[in-house]
């Protein structure tokens, strides 16, 4: 009877193990295992093109994950409470929650204050706190503004710590730019790069530039060579986006320029009234002109032109065909030019105002695959001459193509 009641026992104990369910514990991990879920995307900037390396995190753990050079990456999450948190330096951190979503494409925006912290130095990109050399970066547009520069020197004068520019006071004349000072007995110039080709900067359109970066020590010797040992220029000229409306600006700008800063002339009695006091009844050693007739002619002239002829009244130009008021044993001033009337040379040469005129039109935009930037600019200046030795004239071209020509 005793060994009935233990069976029975033991077929009870068995018959309820096997109907308890049974959990899988990872003792090690101290947590439940369960199946994850599989996100896959692409990550691109605001022009459309792949960004690798982005940093992906879910949010709260320890998992993450990295774009591969085509900007493609996979990620297990725990569930779809998830968040991912997309991030890269110079962009804008992004969080998104996965939901019921398994494919999530995200694109990146720039941080404008981050972007000012990083300085391409030519061989990668640095932040500026650990930046040995001396590097000034300029925002052309901020810059140049709606001034009316026909030239890259003139928008940049005032505008970067240590760069001088100087000359070029002519319509379309080229400037000097002096970065580290007088460093040769022989000059020599700061090397000039437009989108890394050296280029004559005073031909570039100042409404074609991005970005002008300044390399000012012997430090940017170590990326372009001697020919850096003046310093280095970079220009960024502007490029087109992807995924953009097609877009066309056009500005002009119509004004009228005049010589500044001229020096006053004396006029001609100041000039004989100074000689005569230098050389009382002395006479002007060339031609022989008395300075006190001189004097007594200027006077005259002023009072009456008219009492010297029809000459004298349209030029100043006196003749004195008669006996002057000396002796005519000496015949003085006689046969003589005497000049009465003040005739500038700048008024003959120098135009009251030199007319100019500025125009620029730009057309950009872009799909998924192609994107592009064409852009016309004319200027014409005329100068403060007026038997246009100064005309100036120029038309700028330029154009910038991005094309994916594969699917890769």
């Amino acid at each position: 009877m005793q060994f009935k009641t233990i069976f029975k026992t033991i077929f009870l104990f068995v018959a309820f193990m096997a109907t308890v369910p049974v959990f899988a514990t990872d003792y090690s991990q101290n947590a439940t295992v369960q199946q994850g879920i599989t996100v896959t995307g692409t990550v691109i900037d605001d022009t459309g093109e792949s960004l690798p390396g982005v940093n992906i995190v879910v949010k709260g753990t320890s998992i993450g994950q990295i774009t591969d050079t085509n900007g493609k990456y996979t990620i297990t999450v725990p569930n779809r409470e998830a968040i991912l948190l997309f991030s890269f330096v110079g962009y804008v951190t992004q969080e998104i929650p996965v939901g019921n979503n398994l494919i999530i494409d995200v694109q990146l925006n720039e941080d404008a204050q981050l972007i000012d912290e990083v300085v391409v130095v030519g061989y990668g990109v640095q932040k500026k706190e650990n930046l040995t050399g001396s590097v000034t970066v300029v925002n052309m547009e901020k810059v140049l503004g709606s001034r009316p520069i026909s030239n890259v020197g003139s928008a940049l004068q005032g505008a970067v710590p240590g760069l001088q520019i100087t000359g070029g006071a002519s319509p379309g004349a080229g400037k000097d730019f002096n970065i580290r000072g007088i460093t040769s007995i022989t000059g020599g110039n700061p090397l000039i790069l437009v989108d890394n080709v050296e280029t004559q900067i005073n031909l570039v359109n100042p409404e074609d530039i991005e970005t002008v970066t300044v390399l000012k020590d012997a430090a940017s010797s170590a990326i372009y060579g001697a020919r850096a040992a003046f310093g280095v220029i970079l220009i960024t000229t502007k490029k087109a986006k992807k995924n953009t409306k097609m877009t066309f600006n056009y500005n002009n700008n119509f004004a009228f320029a005049k010589a500044v800063n001229q020096i006053e002339e004396a006029s001609v009695k100041d000039v004989v009234s100074l000689l005569n006091e230098w050389s009382p009844g002395g006479s002007y050693y060339l031609s022989g002109q008395p300075f006190e007739l001189w004097l007594n002619y200027i006077e005259s002239y002023q009072s009456n032109p008219k009492a010297f002829g029809d000459n004298a009244i349209a030029n100043g130009e006196y003749f004195n065909t008669r006996w002057g008021m000396y002796s005519p044993k000496t015949g003085a001033g006689v046969g003589r030019y005497f000049y009465l009337k003040d005739n500038y040379p700048k008024n003959e040469i120098l135009d009251n105002f030199g007319f100019q005129q500025t125009h620029n039109i730009s057309a950009s935009g872009g799909g998924d695959k192609i994107a592009y930037r064409l852009s016309l600019g004319y200027i014409d200046n005329d100068g403060p001459l007026k038997l246009d030795k100064d005309t100036y004239q120029r038309v700028n071209i330029s154009s910038y193509v991005s094309a994916d020509l594969t699917s890769g």
